[in-house]
């Protein structure tokens, strides 16, 4: 599968069971040992770091986990949040590639 095939896997998966869900960002290749991974961000509106939020966050970890592994079970996802305002400070800088 191709990241961006995994994006659209994961958002048609998530998005109706969590609507602070704004986008997700995919990255393939391999770990440091050497495995096949895949780096997940999920972007989320600010309100769903609220105080209550950690049992939300969880439920996403656990489905993108079971998802890919439905998919790969030799992939690991490594999950990450971030905001809305975060991925667009991402966006702006200067890639250290360029």
């Amino acid at each position: 599968m191709t990241d961006a095939d995994y994006k659209q896997m994961l958002l048609e998966e998530l998005r109706g069971r969590f609507p602070a869900l704004t986008d997700v960002r995919i990255e393939s290749g391999k770990d440091q040992t050497g495995d096949p991974a895949l780096w997940v961000w999920l972007i989320l509106r600010e309100a769903a770091f609220r105080k209550n939020a950690r049992p939300a966050l969880r439920q996403m970890e656990e489905a993108v986990r079971r998802r890919v592994s439905s998919v790969d079970p030799s992939i690991w996802p490594y999950i990450r949040f971030r905001t809305d305002a975060e991925q667009r400070e991402v966006e702006k800088a200067p890639s250290l590639y360029e």
